[in-house]
């Protein structure tokens, strides 16, 4: 692998994604997971801490356009805009990968 490759593998992307909960079953009387999808990249980051106060100068936006929506935690929230920090040359499409299982 060469420094180029390295360095892409490092990215720390800031993108805001569409987050809610989705039902995951009924055991132990009903249990649901919070899932996302990708809306846009804000911002790439090679440090950390740059990408963290990314983060933070969007909560005032996300904050804005959730205004009167139910929050992610409520049966009436239909989608909240969230952001977040994602590894990699690129956003991940939608979150999680896989369906989680209950144990």
């Amino acid at each position: 692998m060469n420094r180029k490759q390295r360095k892409e593998l490092k990215k720390l992307n800031v993108a805001l994604y569409d987050c809610n909960q989705a039902y995951g079953g009924p055991e132990e009387g009903g249990w649901w997971f919070n899932t996302g999808e990708f809306l846009s990249i804000e911002g790439t980051y090679f440090n950390r801490i740059s990408a963290i106060q990314a983060v933070h100068a969007l909560k005032g936006y996300c904050k804005r356009v959730n205004e009167g929506k139910p929050p992610i935690d409520s049966v009436m929230c239909a989608g909240v805009i969230q952001a977040k920090i994602q590894k990699g040359p690129f956003a991940v499409p939608y979150f999680p990968a896989r369906r989680p299982h209950y144990e």
